[in-house]
């Protein structure tokens, strides 16, 4: 973490001392929810919508559709959120004990940003980092591989996560779309038919003693059942695919849905079935991935409020008088050029990419695009013409630090509530309006108001 230099004086010298900031629970909790790599965000949204389609499935079909749909969210979003990452994990780990590859760099293309792959290899190979990038994260790899072929190691550990990452996505795509569905099925017919000879038995019992029933149910319990049941083009998709993969977790999630759709209604029980899983499962995609956002973008431009990085926002109102004054000036004149190592020092400039990134720029394994890196200059900058548009914040020629801090505090609490607003509304979306639409549909089509799925298709 950057550190601020205090000076003091004690016993007649002047020391120096490092003190890190100290950034406040608000804004290191909406950096979090908000980071593209992490899961915490979506399972804000997944949990309740899990439960508000099981409950919508309990409703329409009784305790049978209720299960089915509850163990169908639960399942899938376990695969969901967590397989692609995990059989790259498994993938990654044979790699380095079987091919002997240096695997936990990220996937990167030279002419999108920095090559993290050259410059790891490279540093592996020599030990030398004229960069000047954080290492550390490749300690673990100090002199346990040793590369002869640095182009060679380059092309294979590209070629390796290529393989893993498809791999990956066609393992998840099958068990979303295949796997888990039949197995779901499977589930919901036995207990069906478990129903079925229960009540079976029960109608053919006549004046029957208490003691009777008590033996005939023991042996109930004993009864199975079963279920019914161009070149460059190619690799420069495969290199955009392959890194959406591995470092994005939007990507990851709206790439397994379109063959996980294609799945769920191949396998479906009959055609209402495969109607209405279509209807669901492809308006999720808007809620899951893109609803949050949209609202988040809405309310803002309603208000008036700057998009930008609650810890960034922070970091900016620990800078000096004079360098804080002549960015917000820069910044809110469009005719000067905006650059932040110009206008705070690469140290600086450096932080606010580290905290932006979440703690991805900077290290030597790691991949940012250049694009995210303007994405980042322009909210910087949208942030500090929002501090300038309050007169409050100048007393006379100098910053008033303690006003800066509340606007950019009311600036994190007012984006930590779009975001709630927005999670608030795609789950609601998921759980109560997707599946609502999708029953009214099937009954208006079938003319039934019951769990479809089970239900004999008149041919």
């Amino acid at each position: 973490m950057f550190c601020i230099k205090v000076l003091y004086c004690m016993q007649g010298k002047i020391l120096s001392i490092n003190s890190p900031i100290q950034y406040s629970n608000l804004a290191k909790g909406l950096n979090h929810l908000k980071n593209p790599n992490a899961q915490t965000g979506t399972l804000l949204i997944e949990v309740p919508a899990d439960l508000g389609r099981a409950y919508s499935g309990y409703k329409r079909g009784g305790v049978i559709e209720g299960a089915e749909k509850l163990r169908k969210e639960v399942m899938s979003a376990a695969v969901w959120l967590f397989g692609i990452p995990f059989f790259n994990f498994l993938g990654n780990l044979g790699c380095e004990k079987l091919l002997k590859l240096p695997m936990n760099i990220d996937y990167s293309k030279a002419k999108d940003g920095r090559d993290a792959i050259r410059d790891s290899v490279e540093y592996l190979a020599t030990g030398l980092n004229p960069k000047n990038l954080d290492v550390s994260e490749l300690e673990k790899y100090a002199n346990k591989f040793k590369i002869k072929d640095v182009e060679k190691t380059i092309k294979n550990i590209k070629g390796a996560k290529q393989a893993i990452s498809i791999s990956a996505w066609l393992i998840n795509c099958f068990l979303m779309g295949v796997a888990l569905p039949k197995l779901n099925q499977a589930i919901t017919a036995k207990k069906l038919k478990k129903e079925e000879s229960i009540k079976s038995q029960l109608s053919t019992q006549k004046h029957i003693s208490l003691e009777e029933f008590k033996n005939q149910t023991k042996k109930n319990k004993n009864i199975s059942f079963k279920g019914n049941h161009g070149i460059n083009n190619i690799q420069d998709i495969a290199d955009a695919f392959t890194y959406g993969l591995n470092s994005n977790n939007t990507v990851r999630l709206i790439s397994t849905d379109v063959p996980m759709i294609i799945g769920r209604c191949a396998t479906a029980r009959n055609k209402y079935e495969a109607l209405e899983i279509g209807i669901m499962d492809t308006a999720a995609i808007f809620f899951y991935n893109f609803c949050t956002g949209v609202v988040e973008n809405q309310l803002r431009k309603h208000v008036g409020t700057p998009d930008v990085n609650a810890i960034v926002s922070e970091y900016l109102t620990k800078q000096d008088n004079d360098t804080l004054k002549n960015a917000i000036n820069i910044a809110k004149d469009k005719s000067q050029k905006f650059d932040l190592r110009e206008l705070f020092g690469s140290e600086v400039a450096d932080e606010i990419y580290k905290q932006a990134t979440h703690k991805k720029y900077g290290k030597i394994n790691r991949f940012v695009k250049d694009e995210e890196l303007k994405n980042i200059d322009k909210s910087v900058r949208g942030f500090l013409e929002h501090l300038g548009s309050f007169k409050e914040i100048f007393d006379g020629e100098n910053i008033n630090f303690e006003q800066v801090a509340k606007i950019a505090k009311k600036t994190n609490i007012k984006n930590s509530v779009f975001f709630g607003i927005g999670t608030i509304a795609s789950f609601l979306g998921l759980g109560i309006l997707i599946p609502k639409v999708a029953y009214f549909i099937t009954k208006k089509i079938t003319g039934k108001d019951g769990f479809i799925g089970i239900q004999e298709e008149k041919k």
